[in-house]
């Protein structure tokens, strides 16, 4: 005789395959521990802190650019300044007109030179990465002469031949590529690995002492 009355049954606790009986499948999900909040809190002193040192570079960099138009006594259209997203917004010299003169003036700071230099934009050109370079500004003929000359054109990427012949060899598919063309691929793929292994091999021998 049991305690339990007819047609009652008992629920016999099932566990999932893998799954042990110590296993709480309503366990909340695993919280950060203690001690990242303080993580957390130093990254963004650091980011703050950061964020001060770009906006005082910046601002030197725009106080640089307008000391030097006062100099040469330009009022700008629109003097530099730091823009929100810390970045530098050249000063605007010379706008454009789409009907007579295309060409927009800055002045602004090249990084490459540290230097205040004129930069020129084409009118209705897409703005990426804010106007070119096109010559220090030392005098009130830089202004002119970027206008009318605009910015020279950016030096070729240095190209690394060794590079491309690997990657042509890793382009070839061998599954578009008939049975003679595969044979042909394995050939050139060959030459290409010896030509580059007697390349390596005359650099070590030069860098020997």
């Amino acid at each position: 005789m049991t305690d339990h009355e007819p047609g009652e049954h008992i629920a016999a606790s099932v566990n999932a395959p893998g799954e042990s009986a110590l296993t709480n499948p309503t366990k909340p999900a695993t919280t950060e521990p203690t001690w990242y909040q303080k993580a957390e809190s130093a990254y963004q002193a650091q980011l703050l802190e950061r964020q001060a040192d770009t906006y005082l570079r910046l601002r030197r960099q725009a106080d640089q650019v307008n000391a030097r138009l006062a100099e040469l006594g330009i009022t700008p259209v629109r003097p530099a300044n730091v823009v929100r997203g810390l970045a530098l917004q050249p000063a605007l010299l010379l706008e454009a007109d789409d009907e007579r003169e295309p060409t927009e003036v800055f002045a602004t700071w090249d990084d490459d030179s540290g230097s205040v230099a004129v930069a020129v934009q084409d009118y209705g050109d897409p703005w990426q990465g804010g106007p070119r370079i096109s010559r220090p500004l030392t005098d009130l003929g830089d202004i002119a002469a970027a206008r009318h000359e605009g910015a020279p054109a950016p030096k070729p990427a240095p190209q690394d031949p060794r590079a491309h012949a690997l990657a042509s060899i890793r382009g070839l598919n061998a599954d578009h590529l008939t049975p003679d063309g595969h044979a042909i691929a394995d050939q050139i793929a060959a030459l290409t690995a010896a030509v580059l292994h007697l390349s390596d091999s005359i650099i070590r021998v030069h860098d020997r002492p």
